[in-house]
This record gives structure tokens, sequence and C-alpha cells, in this order.
């Protein structure tokens, strides 16, 4: 229903998208559909997040406990341009504490 989502080619081109999608002038390029996948994009991305943020926090920050759980790295590194995107608007940065952007970042570097 909503393969783009997870579509590394789709999500590779989500960052430059967003920005058109997010100036006034540029974003009459985007038609009614592009505009609806980079808002379902988004919304995934931070239900990812949210999630991953949630396991932190249950399995007490315990990193190993976590990578048994779910593939945290390939998960990071697909939605990195979200997650850095949402670092330059603060969205991230007020959104979750220190631990948790550490543990995510751990797994760009």
């Amino acid at each position: 229903m909503y393969p783009h989502v997870e579509d590394a080619v789709y999500i590779e081109t989500w960052p430059e998208q967003w920005r058109k999608y997010h100036s006034n002038e540029k974003r009459k390029e985007l038609t009614e559909e592009q505009c609806k996948k980079l808002l379902q994009y988004d919304y995934f991305a931070d239900v990812v997040f949210n999630f991953l943020s949630h396991l932190y926090s249950f399995y007490k920050k315990d990193k190993n406990k976590i990578d048994n759980f779910v593939n945290v790295k390939d998960w990071v590194r697909l939605h990195r341009g979200h997650w850095e995107m949402h670092m330059d608007d603060y969205e991230n940065v007020d959104s979750y504490d220190k631990g948790f952007k550490d543990f995510i970042n751990d797994y760009l570097i």
C-alpha cells in the first residue's frame, strides 16, 4: 500500500523533495500525489524513530538487547536522511534525549 516508505531509491530523494515541500515557491513543482507520499514517508520515519526510542527506554539503554530484538542498524541507515533533516529543524533535538540521539548517531558513524 505504501511501498515507497521502505524503498531506498525513494528515501534517498526524500530530503530534497521535503525541502521543496517546505518552500512556498518550489512547492508548486510537486504534484498532489508527491506531497502525499512525502507526508506518508515523514510519518512512517517518525514512527520508526519513536519505536526505537521506546525500545531504548524499555531495554534500559542496553544496545545488545535492542539489537537482538530488531535490526536497528539497517533501519537507522535507511532512514538517515530523515533523521538528519529533522536534526536541522530541531524536531529531533527537542523530541529525544541526548542518550537516545547518541545511540542513533552511533549507527551513522
